[in-house]
């Protein structure tokens, strides 16, 4: 049995082509299939990563802009809550000092009450001791008009 299978053209002359060397070149013809599959595997795989790479970029600068928003709204927050604090404070400061008005105003009304206390005693006292010399003058008249009609 012969090793060749027949004639080959090689450089325009008939060359007969071995079993050996036909199973080498189908194991290498194997090998060059099998290395295209494995090129457009890793070309896809490849697009995929990029694709997931500029997802993963877009999300990301989504994901920068909602934060750069969150934290200007947290700002404004702060600056809101920072006004309320000092109105509050102020609202504080003067309710305090109102408090301490009323509780002078108050402590002015109870002397006052008991100066017009006092003032009013005085005056009863007074017009008792007018009536009692109008009493005294009267008598006196009284006598006078006795003693000059006489």
């Amino acid at each position: 049995m012969s090793d060749k299978l027949g004639p080959q053209l090689v450089d325009g002359e008939v060359a007969d082509v071995s079993a050996t060397e036909m199973g080498a070149l189908e194991m290498l013809e194997e090998r060059v299939r099998r290395a295209l599959e494995m090129i457009a595997t890793l070309r896809a795989e490849r697009n995929r990563a990029v694709s997931e790479k500029e997802q993963t970029a877009s999300t990301l600068e989504k994901l920068s802009s909602e934060q750069k928003k969150s934290q200007a709204e947290r700002d404004q927050l702060l600056a809101e809550r920072d006004a309320a604090r000092k109105e509050l404070d102020e609202t504080a400061k003067q309710h305090a000092l109102a408090l301490a008005q009323q509780q002078k105003t108050a402590a002015t009304g109870a002397r006052t009450e008991a100066e017009m206390q006092k003032l009013r005693e005085e005056l009863d006292g007074l017009r008792v001791e007018r009536k009692q010399v109008r009493v005294r003058i009267e008598k006196l008249l009284g006598q006078i008009e006795v003693a000059s009609g006489q």
